[in-house]
Protein backbone atom coordinates (compact mmCIF):
# COMPACT_ATOMS: atom_id res chain seq x y z
CA UNK A 1 0.00 0.00 0.00
CA UNK A 2 1.22 3.73 -0.91
CA UNK A 3 -0.02 7.04 -0.81
CA UNK A 4 0.88 9.66 -3.26
CA UNK A 5 3.09 12.79 -1.48
CA UNK A 6 0.04 15.17 -1.67
CA UNK A 7 -2.30 12.27 0.24
CA UNK A 8 -4.96 12.98 -2.58
CA UNK A 9 -3.99 8.82 -4.30
CA UNK A 10 -3.69 5.74 -2.48
CA UNK A 11 -2.21 2.51 -4.43
CA UNK A 12 -3.39 -1.05 -2.85
CA UNK A 13 -2.27 -4.65 -3.61
CA UNK A 14 -4.37 -7.56 -1.81
CA UNK A 15 -4.87 -11.22 -2.61
CA UNK A 16 -7.21 -12.84 -4.93
CA UNK A 17 -9.91 -15.08 -4.05
CA UNK A 18 -9.40 -18.49 -2.00
CA UNK A 19 -8.50 -20.34 -4.75
CA UNK A 20 -5.80 -17.96 -6.44
CA UNK A 21 -4.12 -16.99 -3.27
CA UNK A 22 -0.83 -16.44 -5.38
CA UNK A 23 -2.14 -14.17 -7.24
CA UNK A 24 -3.60 -10.70 -6.71
CA UNK A 25 -5.46 -7.39 -7.92
CA UNK A 26 -3.91 -3.71 -7.93
CA UNK A 27 -6.55 -0.80 -6.69
CA UNK A 28 -6.15 2.94 -7.06
CA UNK A 29 -8.59 5.15 -5.39
CA UNK A 30 -8.27 9.23 -5.29
CA UNK A 31 -9.72 11.26 -2.38
CA UNK A 32 -12.22 13.92 -3.76
CA UNK A 33 -12.38 17.74 -2.68
CA UNK A 34 -15.94 17.31 -1.70
CA UNK A 35 -15.11 14.12 0.32
CA UNK A 36 -15.30 10.33 -0.30
CA UNK A 37 -12.89 8.44 -2.62
CA UNK A 38 -13.44 6.71 -6.06
CA UNK A 39 -11.41 4.35 -8.57
CA UNK A 40 -8.81 6.30 -10.22
CA UNK A 41 -9.44 7.37 -13.01
CA UNK A 42 -8.23 5.45 -16.04
CA UNK A 43 -7.98 2.14 -13.62
CA UNK A 44 -11.64 1.36 -13.07
CA UNK A 45 -10.77 -1.91 -14.07
CA UNK A 46 -8.54 -2.72 -11.84
CA UNK A 47 -10.00 -5.44 -9.75
CA UNK A 48 -10.06 -7.76 -13.18
CA UNK A 49 -6.27 -6.80 -13.51
CA UNK A 50 -5.07 -10.24 -11.51
CA UNK A 51 -0.54 -10.62 -11.84
CA UNK A 52 1.56 -12.56 -9.82
CA UNK A 53 3.23 -10.31 -8.40
CA UNK A 54 3.10 -6.04 -7.61
CA UNK A 55 5.55 -3.26 -6.49
CA UNK A 56 4.45 0.21 -5.86
CA UNK A 57 6.94 3.28 -6.21
CA UNK A 58 6.66 5.71 -3.02
CA UNK A 59 5.06 7.82 -5.00
CA UNK A 60 2.36 5.65 -6.57
CA UNK A 61 3.33 6.97 -10.13
CA UNK A 62 4.81 3.50 -10.91
CA UNK A 63 3.12 0.42 -10.48
CA UNK A 64 4.87 -2.49 -11.82
CA UNK A 65 3.05 -6.13 -12.65
CA UNK A 66 4.81 -9.56 -13.04
CA UNK A 67 2.65 -11.94 -15.25
CA UNK A 68 2.63 -15.26 -16.57
CA UNK A 69 2.21 -15.19 -20.17
CA UNK A 70 2.45 -18.70 -21.02
CA UNK A 71 4.91 -18.43 -23.71
CA UNK A 72 6.59 -21.15 -25.03
CA UNK A 73 10.25 -19.41 -24.10
CA UNK A 74 9.82 -16.24 -22.46
CA UNK A 75 7.21 -17.20 -20.08
CA UNK A 76 7.35 -14.10 -17.99
CA UNK A 77 6.41 -10.09 -18.39
CA UNK A 78 7.09 -7.24 -16.35
CA UNK A 79 5.18 -4.34 -16.88
CA UNK A 80 5.49 -0.55 -15.93
CA UNK A 81 2.21 1.60 -15.66
CA UNK A 82 3.04 5.11 -15.13
CA UNK A 83 0.12 7.56 -13.81
CA UNK A 84 2.20 10.76 -15.12
CA UNK A 85 2.10 8.64 -18.50
CA UNK A 86 -1.87 8.27 -18.92
CA UNK A 87 -4.02 6.49 -17.59
CA UNK A 88 -2.19 3.70 -16.41
CA UNK A 89 -0.85 2.93 -20.12
CA UNK A 90 2.27 0.44 -19.98
CA UNK A 91 5.15 2.32 -20.46
CA UNK A 92 7.49 -0.55 -20.46
CA UNK A 93 8.11 -4.17 -20.43
CA UNK A 94 10.71 -6.93 -20.19
CA UNK A 95 10.12 -10.46 -20.61
CA UNK A 96 11.91 -13.30 -18.70
CA UNK A 97 12.80 -16.62 -18.72
CA UNK A 98 12.70 -18.03 -15.70
CA UNK A 99 9.73 -17.80 -13.33
CA UNK A 100 9.45 -14.37 -11.67
CA UNK A 101 9.14 -14.55 -8.28
CA UNK A 102 8.59 -11.26 -6.70
CA UNK A 103 9.00 -7.55 -7.97
CA UNK A 104 10.81 -4.62 -5.41
CA UNK A 105 11.58 -1.17 -7.00
CA UNK A 106 13.02 1.80 -5.58
CA UNK A 107 11.09 5.18 -4.13
CA UNK A 108 11.03 7.32 -7.25
CA UNK A 109 10.18 3.92 -9.15
CA UNK A 110 13.00 4.78 -11.83
CA UNK A 111 14.95 1.37 -10.39
CA UNK A 112 13.68 -2.25 -9.67
CA UNK A 113 14.40 -5.70 -9.66
CA UNK A 114 13.15 -9.34 -10.81
CA UNK A 115 13.83 -12.05 -8.39
CA UNK A 116 13.54 -15.67 -9.70
CA UNK A 117 14.26 -17.67 -6.68
CA UNK A 118 18.13 -17.82 -6.62
CA UNK A 119 19.15 -15.30 -8.90
CA UNK A 120 17.81 -11.65 -9.67
CA UNK A 121 17.66 -9.24 -12.32
CA UNK A 122 18.29 -5.33 -11.32
CA UNK A 123 17.58 -2.77 -13.55
CA UNK A 124 18.96 0.37 -12.93
CA UNK A 125 17.04 2.61 -15.38
CA UNK A 126 13.92 1.80 -17.78
CA UNK A 127 15.31 0.32 -21.13
CA UNK A 128 18.37 -1.03 -19.50
CA UNK A 129 18.79 -4.84 -20.55
CA UNK A 130 19.46 -5.99 -16.64
CA UNK A 131 21.90 -7.33 -14.70
CA UNK A 132 21.82 -10.68 -13.26
CA UNK A 133 23.22 -11.79 -9.76
CA UNK A 134 23.60 -14.62 -7.78
CA UNK A 135 21.78 -14.63 -4.43
CA UNK A 136 22.22 -18.16 -1.98
CA UNK A 137 22.51 -21.03 -3.28
CA UNK A 138 19.51 -23.17 -1.92
CA UNK A 139 16.09 -23.11 -3.09
CA UNK A 140 13.59 -22.01 -0.49
CA UNK A 141 10.71 -23.59 0.04
CA UNK A 142 8.37 -20.69 0.79
CA UNK A 143 7.65 -17.79 -1.41
CA UNK A 144 10.41 -15.35 -1.96
CA UNK A 145 8.22 -12.42 -1.19
CA UNK A 146 7.96 -14.33 2.01
CA UNK A 147 11.58 -14.90 2.97
CA UNK A 148 13.23 -11.65 1.16
CA UNK A 149 13.69 -8.49 1.85
CA UNK A 150 15.57 -5.58 -0.25
CA UNK A 151 15.89 -1.89 -0.06
CA UNK A 152 17.49 0.36 -3.43
CA UNK A 153 19.29 3.74 -1.89
CA UNK A 154 17.39 6.76 -2.46
CA UNK A 155 20.59 8.15 -4.52
CA UNK A 156 20.37 4.89 -6.75
CA UNK A 157 24.00 3.65 -6.40
CA UNK A 158 22.90 0.80 -3.75
CA UNK A 159 21.19 -2.23 -3.87
CA UNK A 160 20.60 -4.44 -0.32
CA UNK A 161 19.15 -8.50 -0.57
CA UNK A 162 18.62 -10.15 2.04
CA UNK A 163 17.13 -13.70 3.38
CA UNK A 164 16.90 -14.95 6.96
CA UNK A 165 19.99 -15.53 7.64
CA UNK A 166 22.24 -13.63 5.06
CA UNK A 167 22.05 -9.89 3.41
CA UNK A 168 24.09 -8.94 0.36
CA UNK A 169 25.46 -5.17 -0.75
CA UNK A 170 25.36 -4.14 -4.33
CA UNK A 171 26.99 -1.21 -5.62
CA UNK A 172 26.25 0.30 -8.68
CA UNK A 173 29.37 0.09 -11.44
CA UNK A 174 27.98 3.37 -13.31
CA UNK A 175 27.22 1.59 -16.85
CA UNK A 176 24.23 -0.57 -16.12
CA UNK A 177 26.20 -3.45 -13.78
CA UNK A 178 26.08 -3.92 -9.76
CA UNK A 179 29.25 -5.20 -8.04
CA UNK A 180 29.64 -6.73 -4.75
CA UNK A 181 30.15 -4.88 -2.09
CA UNK A 182 29.28 -6.70 1.64
CA UNK A 183 28.11 -9.93 1.81
CA UNK A 184 27.06 -10.94 5.28
CA UNK A 185 25.35 -12.74 8.12
CA UNK A 186 22.26 -11.26 9.61
CA UNK A 187 18.50 -12.20 9.97
CA UNK A 188 16.70 -9.79 7.99
CA UNK A 189 12.99 -9.41 8.23
CA UNK A 190 12.67 -5.42 6.79
CA UNK A 191 15.31 -3.54 5.39
CA UNK A 192 15.57 0.40 4.47
CA UNK A 193 18.08 3.11 4.23
CA UNK A 194 18.07 6.58 4.54
CA UNK A 195 16.92 9.21 2.77
CA UNK A 196 20.72 10.69 2.38
CA UNK A 197 21.92 7.11 1.39
CA UNK A 198 24.70 7.36 4.32
CA UNK A 199 23.10 4.68 6.31
CA UNK A 200 21.04 1.64 6.54
CA UNK A 201 19.23 -0.58 8.83
CA UNK A 202 18.58 -4.39 9.30
CA UNK A 203 16.03 -5.45 11.44
CA UNK A 204 15.05 -9.19 12.73
CA UNK A 205 12.02 -10.56 13.37
CA UNK A 206 12.76 -10.48 17.19
CA UNK A 207 13.32 -6.42 17.28
CA UNK A 208 17.23 -6.65 17.07
CA UNK A 209 18.21 -4.03 14.70
CA UNK A 210 21.85 -3.78 13.07
CA UNK A 211 22.41 0.36 11.97
CA UNK A 212 25.05 0.53 9.45
CA UNK A 213 26.69 3.66 7.98
CA UNK A 214 29.16 4.98 5.25
CA UNK A 215 32.45 5.96 6.23
CA UNK A 216 35.60 7.53 5.38
CA UNK A 217 36.83 4.84 3.44
CA UNK A 218 34.00 4.80 1.26
CA UNK A 219 32.21 1.56 2.20
CA UNK A 220 29.33 0.97 4.80
CA UNK A 221 30.62 -0.78 8.39
CA UNK A 222 27.97 -1.75 10.75
CA UNK A 223 27.69 1.16 13.60
CA UNK A 224 25.65 0.09 16.27
CA UNK A 225 23.30 -3.44 17.16
CA UNK A 226 20.45 -2.16 19.15
CA UNK A 227 17.74 -4.68 20.59
CA UNK A 228 14.32 -2.72 20.71
CA UNK A 229 11.90 -3.77 23.12
CA UNK A 230 9.41 -4.73 21.44
CA UNK A 231 6.61 -7.57 22.19
CA UNK A 232 5.75 -8.82 18.78
CA UNK A 233 7.48 -9.60 15.27
CA UNK A 234 9.17 -6.77 13.58
CA UNK A 235 7.48 -6.17 9.73
CA UNK A 236 8.91 -3.01 8.83
CA UNK A 237 11.07 0.27 9.39
CA UNK A 238 11.22 3.31 8.52
CA UNK A 239 14.00 6.45 8.62
CA UNK A 240 12.90 9.73 9.52
CA UNK A 241 14.06 11.88 5.74
CA UNK A 242 16.66 13.76 8.57
CA UNK A 243 18.01 10.68 9.55
CA UNK A 244 17.92 10.70 13.27
CA UNK A 245 14.44 9.08 14.09
CA UNK A 246 13.55 5.40 13.15
CA UNK A 247 10.11 3.62 13.16
CA UNK A 248 8.96 0.41 13.57
CA UNK A 249 6.08 -1.68 12.61
CA UNK A 250 5.05 -5.23 14.24
CA UNK A 251 2.14 -6.86 13.96
CA UNK A 252 -0.05 -4.80 16.86
CA UNK A 253 2.42 -1.73 17.72
CA UNK A 254 3.76 1.00 16.04
CA UNK A 255 6.88 2.81 17.26
CA UNK A 256 9.71 5.69 16.98
CA UNK A 257 13.04 5.85 17.99
CA UNK A 258 15.54 8.10 18.16
CA UNK A 259 18.54 7.71 16.78
CA UNK A 260 21.89 8.49 18.65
Amino acid sequence: MAFSPTARRLVVVENGDQAKMDEGYCSAWEFRLRGGTGLAKGFEDSRQRRVDSWAISADTDSLFAATNTYDESWSWEVTVRKISYGPFGIFWSQKFEPKVEGIACSQNGEQFVAFHNTTCTIFDSYGSSGYEVQLWPTIKRASVREWVSSAFSPDGQWFLVSDDQNFILYRADGSGGWILSRRDTFATRAAVFSQDSKSFALGSLNGTISIWRFDKDDKFEEHKLLRLPIESQLRSLTFSPCGRFLATMTDDEFDVWEMF
